[in-house]
């Protein structure tokens, strides 16, 4: 008789055992798990990080804009002073305590279109002018009222009767009078109106002296 031992048949490395198997599986899928979470654990970390600020453009509403507009310093409008020179005859009367002082202002007048009668005298001495206008006329009191401005005479009075000539014929046709005062006698109409009184003096003319 042999001694051999019959040999057992050896197990083919194709039949794997079942176990092993599973727990490869599983292995294999809880690796798959792990890095999904470890990927979107990255993912979510990625999203928290600080991203790059856009400028936004602010659009100017122009209706609710003030503009600034440069401030413009006009000067002040003077008004030019017309007189009123027709529609009246004036007449200059001298009732200063000066000599041909009537003569000078009525050709001043005359030179600023009014219509003037021959000077004269006045029967009296006054050491304000006075200016009279015929009572009832408005044309001569618009010119008496232009004859004050232009002399710087404060008010004009409406001729007395019988007027204060010292012949109330050289009146003639004139509906305006002046009779012209201390306080203007011998001074141009510039100075007429400045503030500046002459001295009225102590000498005296008669009624027959030089207008």
């Amino acid at each position: 008789m042999s001694n051999e031992q019959p040999s057992r048949p050896r197990k083919s490395g194709s039949s794997a055992s079942p176990m092993g198997s599973t727990l490869a599986i599983v292995i294999a899928i809880a690796a798959v798990v792990v890095g999904f979470l470890i990927l979107k654990n990255i993912n979510s970390d990625d999203n928290k990080s600080p991203s790059a600020t856009t400028p936004t453009s602010t659009t100017l509403d122009l209706s609710q804009t003030t503009t600034s507009q440069p401030t413009v310093f006009t000067e002040p409008q003077s008004t030019v002073f017309t007189p009123v020179t027709t529609g009246a005859s004036v007449i200059v009367a001298n009732s200063s305590h000066q000599n041909g002082v009537a003569k000078t202002l009525s050709t001043a007048l005359q030179g600023q279109q009014f219509t003037m009668v021959a000077p004269t005298n006045g029967s009296t001495k006054e050491a304000a002018t006075k200016i009279q206008y015929k009572d009832g006329d408005t044309a001569a009191l618009a010119v008496a009222q232009s004859l004050a401005q232009l002399m710087g005479v404060a008010t004009v009075d409406v001729m007395p009767t019988p007027v204060a000539l010292a012949d109330p014929a050289t009146l003639a046709d004139a509906t305006v009078l002046i009779l012209l005062g201390d306080d203007k006698a011998g001074k141009t109409l510039a100075q007429m109106t400045g503030a500046a009184t002459t001295d009225t003096g102590t000498g005296t003319t008669s009624s027959t002296a030089a207008p």
